[in-house]
């Protein structure tokens, strides 16, 4: 009621010409459904590597579904990530 008190148009603008409702009439690239699923215990090994990693401290790991042992020596940070250094030499993110 209260709209009809004033001469309104309605007009149609494409979305491209409005990029911000363009944007907001999109989908979401993708819900915290979607996404890979976190499994805890990985969580806590990652953070345990991380934190000796950057005490220079030497840990034993045991990577959940990974039968090797491993060292906290055997990874490196860069990029703000956790890399494994691999029996080549190259670097495996461990992190995303």
């Amino acid at each position: 009621m209260e709209v009809q008190r004033y001469d309104v148009t309605i007009e149609h603008v494409k979305g491209a010409a409005n990029c911000v409702a363009d944007a907001l009439s999109r989908g979401i690239a993708s819900s915290p459904d979607e996404l890979e699923p976190t499994h805890p215990e990985d969580e806590k090994v990652v953070c345990q590597i991380i934190e000796a990693v950057e005490a220079s401290k030497d840990i034993e790991v045991r990577l959940p579904r990974h039968e090797r042992k491993l060292s906290s020596k055997d990874f490196v940070i860069g990029n703000d990530q956790l890399k494994l250094i691999l029996e080549d030499g190259t670097l495996a993110s461990v992190t995303a």
